[in-house]
């Protein structure tokens, strides 16, 4: 019954490091992909704006989006 509790206490104090530094991973990875999107995003946005056939109009709504994706 000693040898028991003992790997019970053993296992309990091994597993829940893994765990913490598994959900700190996961929070950190979904974190860079958000960042990652948003920046693409306003990458693709500036390179439109930069292009030539878009109408004025069309730009300013562009660049709404881009002060919108800064503020994110």
């Amino acid at each position: 019954m000693e040898l028991a509790k003992s790997l019970v206490e053993f296992f309990q104090s091994s597993i829940s490091p893994l765990v913490l530094i598994s959900g700190v991973g996961l929070i950190l990875l979904s974190l860079t992909n958000r960042l990652a999107r948003t920046i693409d995003r306003s990458r693709g946005l500036v390179s439109e704006i930069e292009k030539d056939t878009l109408s004025e109009t069309e730009k300013e709504n562009k660049r709404i989006q881009l002060r919108i994706l800064v503020k994110r």
